[in-house]
């Protein structure tokens, strides 16, 4: 199976790669003014009003991306679904106000599960304002293996759940490019069924803290310096983000705390081209009697690719990567990466030999010439040979 997922993605590369030369043309039409094949094609997925289209600060101005969204998992079957991406800047907003950006995502599963989710970034008019944060519902199942940084894959189950996560963020900017603020998060998980296979099992007397369902409500502190010129896709500045949670037992089903430490550069290497070395590390640190869902995971579509999210779980978590993106032909690119991580207990644990190990390659549309956003394809080998296609940057 894994050397038909191979064969199957370098199809895919030849088959992007035999468009170079259709791209070559298509970029020198551009510069003639002329419309290409692939402006007419993403005027079908790329929305905007009057006023983006005439670029007139004095009104609302928003674009609006809609993409088809077709997923493959052992434990999903097929799903299908829809994404919107929502590209906007409020009245009266120059360029010393950044674009924000509200994905909206809704997946349809053969299984009867369903997956809503929208992560935003909104800049309020020069910035004064940040308002960030996730809110999303799922039903949708998650491979589970144990926890700790060497679990073996016999021990998975299916963990079928219910999910609802609100957590919207109000920063306040103190000084350039730095915000200051907090706000609430409720992350509540029920209706937990769990599986071996096709038999599902029950153990209501599991020692691990929300195995069978949780509360989390709380509040977080969170301190942010954002000077990258895109959010989405960033080709200088860094990103220095901090936050910690605080959660009780008055709303909670335990009380605990979380600290999540997330830094990013990107470095144009070039004036010529448009290459970028982006990096990543991030921290994620746990205290008290946290359950389950709110302990630190490795692997997912965003950091370790190559590895399922969730592979790998325990109270805390570090982790790194580094891409380094380049364009071939207008409208492609490509990128390169790797990652390095792991979970721990107990700060003993921390060292070379447990950490893991990822890399892979990916291919890059660009579906949206003025926000610079992607379509991403990548593949990624981990712990096994993974696939992601999505809107965006995976950091």
């Amino acid at each position: 199976m894994h050397f038909l997922k191979v064969y199957y993605f370098i199809f895919l590369l030849l088959l992007f790669t035999s468009s170079l030369g259709k791209a070559q043309d298509t970029l020198s039409r551009s510069v003639r003014g002329e419309e290409s094949f692939f402006d007419k094609v993403l005027n079908y997925v790329e929305f905007r009003n009057e006023a983006d289209r005439q670029r007139d600060t004095t009104k609302f101005r928003i674009k609006t991306v809609v993409s088809p969204v077709v997923t493959y998992a052992p434990e999903t079957n097929w799903g299908f679904g829809l994404g919107i991406k929502l590209l906007f800047k409020p009245k009266h907003a120059g360029e010393e106000t950044r674009t924000s950006n509200m994905p909206i995502s809704a997946i349809y599963t053969l299984e009867n599960q369903l997956l809503l989710r929208s992560g935003y970034t909104i800049f309020f008019r020069k910035e004064n304002w940040m308002l960030k944060g996730d809110i999303g519902y799922s039903k949708f199942p998650q491979l589970y293996y144990g926890l700790g940084n060497n679990t073996n894959v016999s021990m998975e189950e299916v963990i079928e759940y219910q999910n609802i996560l609100f957590s919207p963020l109000l920063l306040r900017r103190i000084t350039e490019k730095f915000f200051l603020g907090g706000g609430i998060r409720f992350n509540r998980i029920w209706d937990v069924r769990h599986f071996v296979g096709d038999e599902e099992i029950f153990d209501e007397d599991n020692p691990v803290l929300g195995y069978n369902g949780s509360i989390s409500a709380g509040f977080e502190l969170a301190a942010t310096y954002d000077n990258r010129d895109n959010v989405l896709n960033a080709f200088k500045g860094s990103l220095l983000e901090f936050r910690q949670g605080f959660y009780g037992t008055l709303f909670s089903g335990s009380a605990f705390q979380n600290i999540k430490i997330d830094l990013r550069k990107y470095i144009q290497v070039s004036n010529t081209r448009r290459d970028v070395l982006a990096m990543q590390g991030l921290a994620y640190f746990t205290d008290g009697n946290a359950p389950l869902i709110e302990l630190g995971t490795l692997g997912g579509d965003a950091l370790m690719r190559g590895y399922y999210e969730g592979r790998f779980r325990d109270n805390n978590l570090i982790a790194g990567q580094i891409e380094y993106r380049f364009p071939l032909a207008a409208p492609l690119g490509m990128v390169v990466f790797g990652s390095a991580g792991q979970v721990y207990r107990e700060r003993e644990e921390i060292g070379f030999d447990n950490l893991k190990f990822a890399y892979g390659m990916g291919l890059r549309l660009k579906i949206v010439k003025t926000e610079d956003l992607n379509l991403r394809f990548d593949v990624a080998r981990g712990d096994k040979f993974n696939f992601y296609f999505g809107i965006a940057e995976a950091f």
